[in-house]
């Protein structure tokens, strides 16, 4: 069964918090899967492959983190959340590591929220989710309110619709001498609408303030060109990216009209995840002369999971106005591009009007393998380095081949990498949690984003007590 609520805890932090909460849930969302893992496993069941298949099932996530669940240490006195197979870290890492998963710390016992700098640095984006507190007093009144916050995000995706049918908004292309056409028509079910609480992730429908946006998997139809409009054109970055979200300007226009122009923008959004996303104009800002300007376009639907779709964002410019900056915001990081709205080709180099011939700069950089750490139970290999710049980073695609060489599974998560840039250590922005079989053969791709100047790196791998360091130059 998809979706539901995966809860993780500390058995001896909050157990007995966990099972009033996961009863609560059941009652509460009776058409909702909830697991924990002592309700969840059957008798001889392997607990990290049942852990790894929820996880990868969940829509939600909730870290229930009572008094003891910072520091809590095993029989040697050292920290559990600082090892590497601690369960709650790898529950935590997998489920940030996927932004279509609302993961939500949920405070018992009247804990508070670690600082982030209290956290392994995998779990560290924890921090940054916004609490919510269950108190014995308020317990009922509590869960509502996070059943409230969670319901949003445990809707269905939509489906994209079959091939006999066609998307709701559709982009009718006519050829002369044709004098009718069929009519075909697309219901589509509301999204399911709700309060929506703070700890909601970036990269689930958040803030939608529609009540029932749609699902869109074509290019709507364009407004016709106004005379006198001039076709801009888009610089070669064109991109903004982070965490599977890349928003493509495909072409920029200018309308005249009296005390202003209008700007329309046609943006692509290609959504990598597995949950719908919000497509909206709160996304976008223009800058003009240090005015920071809103959309007018009203853009908001909502782009289901491993779908591309097209939306119009317009802007009102001042008539004077010859150069301008198109702020687009991907989850927590903003990107800018620059506008000549005069009709001038970027200082970057040229482009085509309208920029339809703008693709992605991506640049493979080495394919030559190279080990980086063997154990017993591991062996890693970097089988590849290739970048892909936006406006606002540079991202880093590492290819990696992973062998659990004993007969016993491994996790994927037994590996760490991190990338030194100068004086930070990153994480990576996705790193597939994957079970490999015992003598089996496993690849993935290790992606990180580093700021767009970044030249020069360092890849740390570490398992157990193994570790290595790779350098690279990134272009």
């Amino acid at each position: 069964m998809d979706g539901g609520a995966f809860i993780s805890y500390r058995r001896e932090d909050a157990a007995g918090f966990a099972g009033r909460l996961c009863d609560s849930l059941e009652r509460l969302l009776p058409n909702e899967p909830v697991f924990r893992d002592v309700d969840g496993l059957s008798p001889g069941q392997d607990f990290v492959t049942a852990i790894d298949t929820r996880l990868r099932q969940c829509r939600v996530c909730l870290a229930v983190i009572g008094r003891d669940w910072l520091n809590a240490r095993d029989a040697d006195g050292r920290r559990r959340l600082d090892q590497p197979d601690d369960f709650v870290r790898l529950e935590l890492m997998a489920a940030l590591a996927r932004p279509e998963v609302l993961t939500i710390p949920v405070l018992v016992e009247g804990a508070s929220m670690p600082p982030a700098d209290t956290l392994p640095p995998e779990i560290r984006a924890l921090a940054r989710r916004q609490a919510v507190a269950l108190r014995d007093d308020t317990w009922d009144a509590d869960v509502a309110r996070l059943v409230r916050s969670v319901q949003p995000a445990m809707a269905p995706s939509p489906r994209v619709p079959p091939r006999t049918a066609l998307p709701f908004r559709v982009n009718w292309r006519v050829a002369a001498g044709v004098v009718a056409l069929g009519v075909l028509a697309l219901v589509v079910n509301a999204l399911r609408s709700g309060e929506t609480e703070p700890g909601e992730n970036a990269a689930a429908v958040e803030n939608a303030p529609a009540a029932n946006p749609v699902p869109v998997t074509e290019p709507v139809a364009e407004t016709p060109s106004v005379p006198g409009t001039r076709e801009l054109a888009v610089p070669a970055v064109s991109q903004v990216g982070s965490r599977g979200l890349i928003y493509t300007l495909m072409s920029a226009r200018i309308e005249p009209g009296g005390s202003s122009n209008t700007l329309r923008l046609r943006v692509a959004l290609e959504n990598n995840a597995d949950g719908g996303v919000n497509f909206w104009d709160d996304l976008f800002r223009l800058v003009v002369d240090g005015d920071v300007l809103p959309p007018t376009s009203g853009l908001n639907v909502v782009v289901v999971g491993h779908a591309t779709a097209e939306g119009t964002v317009t802007f009102s410019v001042p008539a004077g106005a010859t150069r301008g900056v198109i702020r687009i915001t991907a989850i927590d990081s903003a990107g800018e591009i620059p506008l000549d709205f005069t009709g001038r080709p970027p200082a970057g180099g040229p482009a085509a009007a309208g920029g339809r011939s703008a693709r992605a700069i991506v640049t493979a950089i080495a394919s030559k393998p190279r080990p980086l750490v063997t154990t017993p139970r591991i062996a890693a290999t970097l089988t590849g380095v290739a970048t892909r710049r936006f406006a606002n980073v540079l991202r880093v695609d590492l290819p990696v081949r992973l062998v659990a060489a004993s007969d016993a599974a491994i996790l994927s998560g037994e590996l760490t990498l991190r990338l030194v840039v100068g004086d930070d250590v990153l994480a990576p922005t996705v790193f597939p949690s994957i079970v490999i079989a015992g003598g089996a053969t496993q690849r993935l791709t290790v992606e990180f984003e580093v700021p767009p100047d970044t030249t020069r790196a360092v890849l740390r791998a570490m398992t157990g007590e193994a570790s290595a360091e790779v350098p690279l130059t990134l272009r």
